[in-house]
């Protein structure tokens, strides 16, 4: 309903001020009164956008490759969706221009976080299901490394058998170093880094794997690459078929649908890999039908970031 104005009582209007004018009210003052009131009360009230993230369990605990410390932030994405990040404080009040652009000055926080909490857990650390308060007891501070990711922890009543049993349940490239004096530590390396993909930062192992342990494939992409084959079956193409089968083909008019056609061109040892949950960090569904991707499957794979390894 349009707003009423004093107009529809037969006022005049002039700056702030209304008064009698020679022609009847249209609607009857009580009458405007309600409507009036009905209308305020929908009135959707304005929401802040919050600038800051609610929980960053690492805050004050987390450096960069400069030994910077990292702050929370949030940033907004398509459809309102809140991302958490970590990022150098420098960049945050406008001090990042003469800083190393080579070093990583922002990494995703859930990535980073469940690494911390993971590997916490796997050596025994803590115990399965820990809040945060247990596991900020066990470690001191997150270096985010050029190559490795070094997570500091306070040695306290460990003894040699307790570091030796530490030792034993390190996964394949981890390192536990013991570091002495007064603030006496044991520093846990683990190797990669963050990457820089699709406006996103991710922790990818030397290979260029996610970091982060799957239980199971992306489904979003998943379902890109079915219905890329799904496409390419209802237009009669097919990247397996000769070029006398395919003379049947049918272009695709539409634009969206020609995009996700393309992923169903993807080297065989790629698709395999999105199967099975193996892409590399920031491997996204969107990020694909985002950009051009090269005919040749070697290509593909420097594109997206694949090593030979991933892909076997």
């Amino acid at each position: 309903m349009a707003e009423l104005t004093c107009q529809h009582l037969g006022d005049i209007v002039h700056n702030d001020k209304s008064y009698p004018g020679a022609h009847p009210p249209i609607i009857d003052p009580e009458v405007f009164d309600r409507v009036q009131a009905m209308l305020d009360s929908n009135v959707a009230a304005r929401k802040e956008r919050a600038v800051m993230p609610g929980r960053s369990p690492l805050m004050g605990q987390i450096v960069d490759a400069d030994g910077l410390p990292m702050t929370p932030a949030l940033a907004y994405g398509k459809l309102g969706r809140k991302y958490r990040y970590y990022v150098s404080h420098p960049l945050q009040v406008g001090g990042g221009k003469d800083l190393d652009r080579d070093v990583v000055r922002r990494v995703a926080a859930g990535a980073i976080e469940a690494l911390v909490m993971g590997r916490l857990t796997e050596l025994g650390l803590i115990p399965a299901n820990s809040d945060w308060r247990t596991a900020r007891q066990v470690f001191r501070k997150v270096h985010l490394n050029r190559q490795d990711i070094t997570i500091s922890l306070g040695k306290g009543d460990l003894g040699p058998a307790a570091i030796a049993g530490i030792r034993e349940r390190l996964s394949a490239g981890q390192k536990l170093v013991e570091i002495g004096g007064k603030a006496a530590r044991l520093d846990l390396i683990i190797p990669g880094r963050p990457v820089f993909r699709g406006g996103r930062t991710w922790l990818a192992s030397p290979d260029g794997a996610s970091m982060a342990k799957r239980t199971a494939a992306d489904p979003t992409l998943l379902q890109g690459l079915k219905r890329a084959h799904k496409v390419l079956q209802d237009h009669h193409v097919s990247p397996v078929t000769t070029i006398d089968q395919n003379r049947t083909a049918k272009g695709i008019d539409d634009s969206y649908l020609r995009r996700i056609a393309n992923i169903a061109f993807l080297a065989p040892d790629i698709q395999a890999a999105i199967v099975e949950g193996r892409q590399p960090a920031g491997l996204t569904l969107e990020m694909l039908q985002g950009m051009t991707l090269p005919i040749a499957w070697a290509d593909q794979r420097t594109a997206l970031g694949f090593s030979p390894a991933s892909c076997l």
